[in-house]
């Protein structure tokens, strides 16, 4: 699953520190609703439309966590 190996990179601490992420994310199995808190993501399909994902934390890279979600 290609969303789970972005959600992976995601956790690389080069790029920073993610305190909280949410968002609708398209996938290859249709829309799913991300939710990350403590260090635990959760994904869940929903009928909800459209490709966004808000994140929250410290970045030291944040070209890049916008690049590794801008094919999603």
């Amino acid at each position: 699953m290609r969303l789970a190996a972005q959600l992976a990179k995601l956790q690389d601490p080069a790029l920073g520190t993610i305190l909280r992420a949410k968002g609708v994310l398209q996938s290859e199995k249709g829309a799913v609703l991300l939710q990350f808190v403590c260090g635990q993501w959760s994904l869940a399909q929903t009928a909800l439309e459209g490709n966004e994902l808000c994140v929250i934390g410290k970045f030291s890279k944040e070209q890049a966590i916008r690049d590794l979600f801008a094919a999603v």
